[in-house]
């Protein structure tokens, strides 16, 4: 192999690898950074998150407890809008002060909804 070959093989392996990482983030990788604190105590805000943009083939593999980003557009402006999932289809979601109920089950565990209100108004 001569010496003048050598630099383009490197700029073409990276030229390669470039392309290859853009197509990957650009089909199957996301990266989101919480913008509030919606899901504290778990995901503060300012918390980066990496997702797969393939991670359902069907809505019925979304299982509670999944966070899942979907894009919105409002007034020509995008928005990522980043959540938990807390129900499915035929559930029964009860709030009442601190407490939360799904089908009947008290959830504990969670944060009391008046810290995660205050942490939303509040952001550190």
């Amino acid at each position: 192999m001569t010496t003048r070959r050598i630099p383009k093989i490197i700029t073409w392996t990276a030229v390669a690898a470039l392309l290859i990482i853009l197509a990957v983030k650009t089909l199957f990788i996301g990266r989101y950074r919480i913008p509030q604190n919606g899901m504290y105590p778990t995901l503060p805000a300012g918390s980066g998150l990496f997702t797969s943009k393939r991670a359902y083939s069907n809505p019925s593999q979304v299982r509670r407890g999944d966070i899942i980003v979907f894009i919105r557009e409002e007034d020509g402006q995008r928005y990522n809008y980043i959540w938990r999932v807390i129900g499915l289809p035929g559930d029964t979601i009860v709030t009442a002060g601190e407490s939360l109920t799904i089908n009947g089950n008290a959830r504990t565990g969670a944060a009391p909804l008046s810290a995660i209100a205050r942490k939303r108004s509040h952001p550190q």
